[in-house]
Order: C-alpha cells, then structure tokens, then sequence
C-alpha cells in the first residue's frame, strides 16, 4: 500500500468489512468495563477474523453472528 500523508488517507484506504450490527453480535458479552476483563486470545480471534476476513471466529461469536436473530438494526445485540 502507498504511504499515506493523512490519517484520513490513511483510514479512507481500509475498507471495512463488516458492519456496527455484526461486531456488536461478535463482541456480545465481553466485559470492556476493566482493562484485562476480556480473554485476549478470544478477543484477538474476533479481530483478526472480522478486519482480515482469514481464520475463524470463537464458536461463541460465530453462532451468535449467524443466529436466525440478526438484524443489521440491532447495534446492541437486544434482538429489539
């Protein structure tokens, strides 16, 4: 990738792949209240899969992403 002048530039040459909707539904239940509360192996799996798209997501993440439920409108995972 060429060298970006900007964050901006920077940011604008990243697409994202997946919606607020899926990483509410892949992030649903872990704790952010404290530093350290979230497992980092899981945490990081979630990561690397939804900004590369390669590996695989935690079997909780996946099922909950892939539950009949989903609905791209539910930011926060209420089923609302």
């Amino acid at each position: 990738m060429p060298a970006c002048k900007t964050s901006a530039a920077r940011t604008a040459s990243v697409k994202p792949l997946h919606d607020g909707a899926w990483w509410a539904k892949a992030t649903a239940g872990l704790d952010f209240s404290k530093p350290d509360h979230v497992d980092p192996h899981y945490y990081n799996a979630i990561l690397a899969y939804g900004i590369t798209g390669k590996g695989s997501l935690p079997q909780a993440s996946a099922a909950a992403i892939e539950s009949k439920d989903y609905d791209a409108g539910d930011a926060d995972g209420d089923g609302k």
